[in-house]
């Protein structure tokens, strides 16, 4: 995307909105004239795991289906605190690993032992087909949790034993 901030002769700030997290973006300035177009050093950065710290305070924000992925996939962060800021459309799982679709988020060790605070939001048609697999829900297992103000709709949920559409075990 590009951004717009006007003109001028001195230095600028520019915003860029809507960036997915734990994504590595490049960018360059460039200024046109009438003689042409001149460029400035391309930059990188990456953005964060997510907006907030983890912290009761200042949660981790969940806004998308990539934030419940980068959840799931680290397990360093299953003891945080999340609150849930839109809802989700997971329906692109019932494509991911091969048909198995969704990993469920927390282990048999370690479990998930955060707060996960849903604020009234819902996730909807999550799928994971995973029959030789026990304990598997939006969550495989939990110990000490806080999961709450959650709604989970159309959810889709294949396992062999201990399966929940929110928590396997």
């Amino acid at each position: 995307d590009t951004t717009n901030n006007g003109t001028a002769i001195a230095a600028y700030t520019s915003e860029i909105t809507g960036l997915l997290g734990n994504t590595t973006y490049y960018v360059r300035a460039y200024a046109t004239d009438a003689s042409g177009t001149s460029y400035g050093n391309e930059l990188s950065f990456t953005t964060p795991f997510f907006i907030g710290s983890g912290t009761s305070g200042d949660p981790y924000h969940i806004s998308s289906l990539h934030d419940l992925l980068n959840l799931s996939l680290h397990q360093s962060l299953w003891d945080k605190y999340f609150i849930q800021t839109t809802d989700i459309d997971a329906s692109e799982t019932s494509s991911w690993n091969e048909g198995e679709g969704w990993s469920p988020i927390g282990g048999t060790d370690p479990y998930f032992t955060g707060t996960y605070n849903g604020q009234g939001y819902t996730i909807s048609n999550l799928y994971c087909n995973r029959p030789l697999i026990g304990y598997v829900g939006l969550f495989k297992r939990t110990n000490n949790a806080t999961i709450e103000n959650l709604g989970l709709e159309d959810i889709n949920i294949t396992g062999s034993d201990d399966c929940g559409s929110l928590v396997g075990y």
